[in-house]
């Protein structure tokens, strides 16, 4: 079974492994924002995760992970949630 993993420098990372289940990892995104996860349409074998939240601005972000198997995609959209700040402002 694939492991996914990214690296960024001084971020932590979400991994999404056999010891993680889809549960933990949905429970993960929905800390840092709203969840949404959809069957591509023009991607028929592709799922699209994608977590929306707000800076204290009031800026709306959207972050977006896809892969065929669902958990990676929740796990990509949750490291890209990250990148962009979300869980970082009160």
């Amino acid at each position: 079974m694939r492991t996914l993993s990214i690296f960024n420098q001084g971020t932590t990372t979400i991994e999404a492994s056999p010891a993680q289940t889809l549960e933990q990892l949905w429970h993960g995104a929905e800390q840092l924002g709203i969840v949404e996860v959809d069957h591509a349409f023009c991607e028929r074998d592709t799922y699209r995760a994608r977590i929306r939240f707000y800076r204290k601005s009031g800026s709306m972000i959207w972050a977006e992970g896809k892969d065929q198997n669902i958990a990676f995609a929740l796990a990509k959209a949750i490291n890209e949630a990250r990148d962009l700040g979300a869980g970082r402002e009160p």
